[in-house]
């Protein structure tokens, strides 16, 4: 593995050499792992650009994220989802 990405890394992929920032990560049941790349710049048109997901294994850390300290509690406020509970699914 060329690097290992996390979470808000400046990331290129090796293939397209699209550029942007790490913003989700989704691993499947099969082993493979990908990760958002939301692009840091907008268009000509100052339209903002679509994000794509890519594998893991073409990746490679442009840039390591900066560490911010908060006081604050991050997330949202929801309790998190616990499934399904309808017995006829």
């Amino acid at each position: 593995e060329k690097s290992m990405v996390k979470l808000g890394d400046v990331v290129r992929d090796t293939v397209s050499g699209f550029i942007g920032v790490a913003t989700g990560k989704s691993e499947y049941l099969n082993g493979c792992v990908r990760y958002c790349l939301e692009p840091m710049k907008l268009t000509d048109k100052g339209d903002l650009i679509e994000s794509h997901w890519f594998d893991k294994q073409q990746l490679e850390v442009v840039k390591e994220r900066q560490q911010v300290e908060s006081d604050k509690l991050l997330g949202g406020s929801r309790v998190a989802p616990t499934g399904f509970n309808d017995p006829k699914l």
